[in-house]
Parts: C-alpha cells; structure tokens; sequence
C-alpha cells in the first residue's frame, strides 16, 4: 500500500527526530564567566570551541521521483556544534555514505558552522537491509568530542561527569533498527575486522580531558537518517502493512 506525502508527514518527521535524538546530543553547562578556554591537568591551553561535540542531518525529504527516476538530486544539509552550542572551526571535514543513490564523499564545514553535499536517486537500486521506499544516509564527523555534562564547567571532561551520548564505531542504520546488523556499512576504526559497540567511557581529544585518554585525535561522531523516497507525484513509496 502506497502512503501520500501529507499522510505520512507525521511519521517523516518522527524518523527525522528520533534520528537526531540517537545521533547527536550536547551539553547544557559551560559554566559561569566561562570563555571557552581552560587548562587541563598537564597545564596545556584548551579552547573547546574547536571541537565539535554534535552533528545534526537533514535532506529536503519531498522532492518528487526520487524513488522512481534516475539523476535526481537532492541536497543533504549537515551542522555541527561545539560543547556550549558554538561553531566548530572552519574546515571540519564531514564524511558520507549512502545505503541507495550516490552521494558525495565529503564536505567542509564553513564559518556558517554547516556544509551540504549533493544525494543523487538510483532508481531500482536498494540494500540488502533498506526499508523499502527509503534511504539512509550516514555523515560522519572524525576529531570530535562525546558531549557530556561539564558539572563544574571547566571546559574539560573529568571523571565522573555524564556522558549525553556513547558513540559506537559508526555504521549506516540501513534498517532504522538502532544497532548495527550484519551487511550494514560501518568504518572499522581500530581494523579488528568487526564492528565495535560503544565503549562505556568518554572518547575525545587527549587535551580535552583531565582524566585518562585512549583518542588523542578524538572520536568520530555520527548520525544516520532514513528519508522517504517518492514518486513522480511527489508521493511516498513506504511500503506500509495492510490493516
């Protein structure tokens, strides 16, 4: 059964939220008459506005023929943000991947804090594991930071303080399942050969920390997005289960 555009405008959005809550997150603190620099355990001057803590997806999800027609480009928009809700430094590198389609390899960040990249429509192409009538889109941020909770707003992670998000070695949720299944891409970071979950402790750059550091070029941050392909109407192909 094919559903249209406005009745699933609802269930568009809620992919597009629930993605955002599982791939980025932030931290409320930064701490009074806080300036965005301090100087961790070993003395060394830190300035957490270069490091960027959040990444956030987002493509114009009704563009008509996406899923029905060949060399349809649509834009995929990405913005990232530091600890206390800053921009990142310019010339962040964003990476991507694309379960369908073909989807330009990266972007720059500018000074506007965001980049885009272009997704182009294959038409009859699809995933082992991809929904039918969708696409997941993967970006990738390296040199980042896990956001948590500066409690006593020092600019640094020390231990004990709230991580807001885990991150796992990235991989496309091609599925939306919220875990990685096998024949899902995933970047094999440390190349053991299989795909590692979270780890349970903060990641990030070495001089971001007062603590104990095992990523002295900081942690990849990453979010996938499943957006609904359409017709040559403008209608969504999700395929929903009879009633």
């Amino acid at each position: 059964m094919k559903i249209g555009s406005r009745s699933l405008k609802h269930l568009s959005w809620s992919l597009t939220l629930a993605a955002l809550v599982a791939g980025c997150g932030g931290a409320p603190n930064a701490g009074s008459g806080s300036n965005n620099r301090s100087s961790n355990s070993a003395g060394a001057l830190v300035d957490i506005s270069l490091v960027p803590t959040s990444v956030s997806l987002s493509m114009a999800f009704d563009t008509p023929s996406t899923g029905t027609t060949d060399g349809v480009t649509v834009s995929v928009q990405v913005i990232l943000s530091n600890l206390v809700g800053n921009e990142p430094f310019n010339g962040q590198l964003v990476e991507f991947v694309a379960g369908t389609g073909v989807i330009a390899s990266s972007c720059m960040v500018d000074g506007s804090s965001s980049c885009s990249t272009t997704w182009t429509s294959a038409a009859n192409a699809r995933s082992i594991l991809n929904i039918p009538g969708t696409v997941a889109i993967l970006a990738m941020v390296p040199g980042g930071a896990e956001p948590f909770v500066d409690i006593n707003g020092n600019g640094l992670y020390d231990q004990g303080e709230v991580l807001v998000v885990d991150y796992a070695e990235p991989y496309l949720d091609d599925n939306f399942s919220g875990s990685w299944e096998v024949g899902e891409f995933f970047l094999d970071q440390n190349n053991d050969g299989m795909w590692n979950p979270a780890n349970g402790t903060w990641d990030g750059p070495c001089s971001f920390t007062s603590t104990e550091c095992s990523t002295p070029d900081g942690v990849t941050l990453f979010q996938t997005v499943v957006y609904p392909l359409t017709d040559d109407d403008g209608e969504f192909l999700i395929q929903m289960p009879e009633s």
